[in-house]
């Protein structure tokens, strides 16, 4: 599977705030916040996508949207 990763955050509210927003603005896809215990950062990321091409067309349209906010984002593989 993979994801699209929009963040890290060392501190917890800054990683529900944007958690949140996420949420608002992309409602249709669910919004992960996972703690990293090894790296000891929040990760902000959204939907589980089959493929890394579907992940990646995703990105594109997060970028062309919202191209300040999440210039940084990413795609990510997680374990199913």
């Amino acid at each position: 599977m993979f994801t699209v990763q929009i963040g890290a955050f060392q501190l917890p509210k800054n990683a529900l705030r944007n958690q949140k927003k996420a949420k608002e603005r992309f409602p249709k896809y669910a919004v992960y916040n996972n703690f990293s215990s090894k790296a000891k950062y929040y990760r902000v990321s959204i939907g589980k996508f089959a493929t890394r091409r579907e992940a990646s067309t995703m990105r594109q349209q997060i970028l062309k949207k919202y191209p300040k906010d999440y210039s940084a984002c990413w795609v990510n593989y997680i374990a199913k």
